[in-house]
């Protein structure tokens, strides 16, 4: 039986601000649509782990042609590659390859490499597995995956077996998968009033106007304290962008959702509030996800990420949502939605956001693992694609935000990957004062802690 336990220091932050997009309005939810049980953790152990595996791949080589194509004044600035010619600069060589194929199948396990040149996915049947580590993995159910986990004493991942070292650089054993169940999956919550702290520590108020249209679609007890698209346009400037005819039209924008999904009948009853168009929503789903988007109780933030998108770029001719498997160590999430968005969506995002992450205290001890999400990133601005993150809603308390028992020496100032990624532009989060006519009055660091 595979033990469940508890990884504290590896858990996802979620609920943070839109990154790439102006964090506009508080998550409009129509309707509630069907929901189901929740999946049994306990009961479910599946037949074949897939971990994803860093080739030895020339990172040195990469970083230096990422740097150089995204410093201003250099020669090479902006003159981006395509994803063949960077697989063949820097991914692993063909003789590589065959060299890991030949100790994997001899293992009993199937190859599949990445376009990138960076990974290989492995997959192999659980006691293949369970051998080659001489342990067994550690189940930790989340909503609504189960974590697969090989850790060390430490909490560490264990060192590659040694039949499969020289040919890879380091093994991610986390496999997210969905137990079976029978009935509907989760959705999204359906509507919902989120009354306001009654206490002098209650949120500011939105003190702009005009408000336009959309309030008639908010609960009363929420409307002081929400922003309309209208309100967040004139601060920010979209509004002068928009009429000069600059609305998205032929801009690409995937978005990365950390386990959590979204629902087209929210995204048209926002649009529909707020008057403005709806575009449509391309959905590609990670490793263990399938072809349809999986219903989570944090789907109000992929809710809300798709929302704000289509507020700021209404003419734009798609989103698309890169929903992944929720992984418990969530830099991985990130090596699987980067490989993604780059070497499968056609064409090739112009923009990749999040709004997930995790804090950076909680990723001791797991820096190869960083460091392969990292090159991922830089991977995506050779190709010439920006990669935006949030900053998070706790400010530089993030990481005791979310946890009611923080660990000892987690009570100090930090910040959020991937935001804090030298190779990601962190967006947010700040608040806004506004005053008659929309204007900014003043701008704060964002920080909900004191509001929960």
């Amino acid at each position: 039986m595979h033990r469940l336990i508890k990884v504290p220091f590896l858990r996802p932050l979620i609920g943070f601000a839109a990154a790439g997009a102006i964090v506009a309005s508080a998550f409009v939810a129509a309707p509630a649509v069907a929901t189901g049980p929740q999946p049994s953790a306990e009961s479910f152990v599946p037949g074949e782990f897939t971990f994803t595996a860093a080739l030895n791949y020339n990172r040195r080589a990469l970083l230096a042609d990422a740097r150089a194509i995204s410093s201003p004044g250099t020669p090479r600035y902006r003159n981006f590659l395509t994803l063949n010619q960077a697989a063949a600069k820097f991914g692993t060589t063909r003789a590589q390859r065959d060299g890991l194929r030949a100790a994997a199948t001899a293992l009993g396990m199937r190859v599949t490499f990445s376009a990138t040149g960076l990974t290989a996915n492995l997959t192999a049947p659980v006691d293949t597995w369970d051998e080659l580590y001489g342990m067994e993995a550690t189940a930790v159910p989340s909503d609504p995956w189960v974590n697969y986990v090989y850790l060390d004493n430490q909490g560490n991942f264990p060192p590659v077996p040694s039949q499969l070292r020289p040919h890879l650089r380091l093994i991610i054993t986390n496999s997210a998968v969905i137990p079976p169940v029978t009935g509907a999956v989760l959705s999204g919550r359906g509507d919902q009033e989120r009354s306001p702290a009654s206490t002098d520590d209650s949120p500011p108020l939105n003190t702009g106007t005009p408000f336009g249209p959309g309030a008639e679609c908010l609960p009363p007890a929420a409307l002081p304290y929400t922003y309309s698209p209208m309100q967040i346009h004139t601060p920010y400037g979209t509004t002068a962008l928009q009429e000069r005819g600059l609305t998205g039209a032929g801009a690409r924008i995937a978005n990365l959702g950390g386990g959590y999904a979204y629902t087209d009948e929210y995204l048209q009853y926002f649009a529909d509030c707020f008057e403005f168009r709806a575009p449509p929503i391309r959905f590609t789903g990670g490793p263990g996800v399938g072809p349809d988007p999986v219903r989570t109780s944090g789907d109000d933030e992929g809710n809300l990420d798709v929302q704000v998108i289509a507020a700021v770029v209404p003419d734009i001719t798609r989103i698309d949502y890169i929903q992944l498997s929720g992984a418990l160590v969530v830099p991985l999430s990130f090596v699987q939605g980067i490989d993604i968005a780059v070497t499968q969506l056609r064409p090739m995002p112009d923009v990749i956001t999040s709004s997930f992450g995790i804090c950076d205290l909680d990723l001791a001890g797991n820096g190869p693992t960083i460091a392969v999400s990292d090159d991922h990133f830089a991977l995506a601005g050779l190709l010439g694609v920006t990669v935006l993150s949030a900053a998070g809603d706790g400010g530089s308390s993030a990481c005791t935000q979310f946890n009611p028992d923080p660990p000892p020496g987690t009570e100090v100032a930090s910040v959020i990957y991937p935001a804090s990624s030298p190779w990601v532009t962190a967006v947010g989060g700040t608040r806004l004062v506004l005053g008659e006519g929309n204007v900014r009055v003043d701008e704060v660091a964002w920080n909900d802690t004191e509001w929960g």
